[in-house]
């Protein structure tokens, strides 16, 4: 069966944001650490924007996912956004 090109997601009780990246995904080993403090991999990297996005989303009360989707490789970040 053929996913989707769009993925369209409603609730009258939530808002939605998703964003969707075609890369080379993130290896569940680092999928574990991407909100730990000072992790990167990258060579320059501090690791200290996703610890910032997670904080500044938790303070709003946001949930949200990141997730590297085994079958077609794309990496999706969803936030929802309480009303």
């Amino acid at each position: 069966m053929q996913k989707p090109d769009k993925i369209y997601l409603h609730n009258p009780n939530m808002h939605y944001a998703l964003s969707t990246d075609n890369g080379h995904g993130i290896p569940p080993s680092v999928a574990t650490h991407l909100f730990t403090p000072f992790f990167s991999t990258k060579p320059q990297g501090q690791g200290l924007g996703l610890l910032l996005t997670r904080d500044i989303l938790t303070s709003h009360h946001c949930t949200f996912n990141l997730l590297t989707d085994p079958e077609d490789h794309l990496t999706r970040f969803t936030i929802q956004f309480p009303m």
